[in-house]
């Protein structure tokens, strides 16, 4: 009983979550990752395969529509932790923040490597700088 009341209550935890992360883009219209391309990046000439590659691993580690970013977000909207004051939901939601941004720096750190680019984590602070690292760009 106490394990599915645990399960219960993760669950609910993680749409509270999901719930305070779409908070912050409330005033957003979801382009939609094609249109959101299409719009910002073509125009930079940043292949659209590995840009819209990018903003699916956004979409499924944050559960979140790319589409409601934009270019010159800081990705603190993502990163930044969504306070809780339960103990139990405090470790539900830092155990997700945590792993969903350390993919995001494993498979950054991989582009990196790939690239043989020289870029400093704190170099990447929007989701424009995150997309041309990506693609194998130094951020602006």
């Amino acid at each position: 009983m106490f394990e599915r009341n645990s399960k219960l209550k993760m669950k609910r935890g993680g749409q509270r979550w999901h719930q305070r992360l779409l908070q912050r883009l409330t005033d957003r219209i979801d382009l939609g990752k094609d249109r959101l391309y299409d719009e910002y990046f073509a125009k930079q000439l940043l292949p659209k395969e590995q840009v819209l590659n990018c903003l699916s691993l956004l979409e499924s580690e944050y559960q979140i529509s790319a589409g409601l970013l934009r270019p010159k977000d800081s990705l603190e909207i993502l990163f930044n932790r969504v306070p809780a004051k339960n103990p139990l939901l405090w470790l539900v939601y830092r155990t997700r923040e945590d792993d969903s941004r350390s993919e995001i720096n494993y498979q950054l750190g991989k582009r990196i490597r790939k690239y043989r680019l020289d870029v400093q984590s704190s170099q990447i602070r929007t989701l424009e700088d995150l997309v041309k690292v990506w693609c194998g760009k130094s951020p602006t």
